[in-house]
């Protein structure tokens, strides 16, 4: 009797240990680094040494390399490369219609800066229409005597796609200023 409980005792142990071992090695990734359509439900993504992992409903699928996003293949678990995009993007999770999980990459772009949106939507769409009027201003000088009815033709001509290209840069400079002062 003493032998029995001994052995279960033993075999309780280590049972325990290998159980912790195991959580050890399986580690979860942030749930703020994940994104899944709500229709997959509640799922949980894990990486070890072996890959990563989806657990949905307590059953645990690996995830393919070739259903991997080219950045996290052959990521190990301790990496820093895997830290570090954690930190700036996060991982989308789809399944796809033979129940294979697809993990994609995606960057969390920066951006919100208001004062820039519009210091840069100014400046874009200012810089593009003085470009094209002195273009004009510039070829009408080589009319002589007839300069202002050539200038008076010439924007009668381009006033209009001039416009359209100083709106095309103002909207080019808001977009970049924006995201270069939103925040960090």
């Amino acid at each position: 009797m003493k032998k029995r409980i001994q052995f279960i005792l033993a075999l309780d142990i280590s049972l325990s240990s290998f159980n912790g071992f195991l959580n050890a090695a399986l580690e979860e990734i942030e749930k703020a680094s994940v994104f899944a359509p709500s229709h997959l439900g509640k799922i949980a993504l894990f990486h070890d040494e072996e890959g990563l992992h989806v657990l949905k409903d307590g059953e645990r699928h690996q995830v393919k390399n070739h259903l991997l996003d080219w950045s996290l293949q052959n990521i190990s678990k301790d990496s820093p490369k895997l830290k570090r995009f954690l930190k700036n993007g996060y991982i989308d999770v789809n399944q796809a219609e033979n129940g294979e999980y697809l993990l994609e990459a995606r960057d969390r772009l920066k951006g919100g800066g208001v004062f820039g949106a519009w210091l840069g939507s100014t400046l874009g769409y200012g810089l593009v229409s003085f470009a094209g009027h002195s273009v004009i201003l510039g070829v009408s000088l080589f009319a002589g005597p007839a300069q202002p009815a050539a200038f008076y033709a010439l924007e009668k001509m381009f006033a209009i796609p001039i416009h359209s290209a100083a709106c095309a840069g103002g909207v080019a400079g808001g977009v970049a200023l924006a995201v270069a002062t939103g925040p960090v």
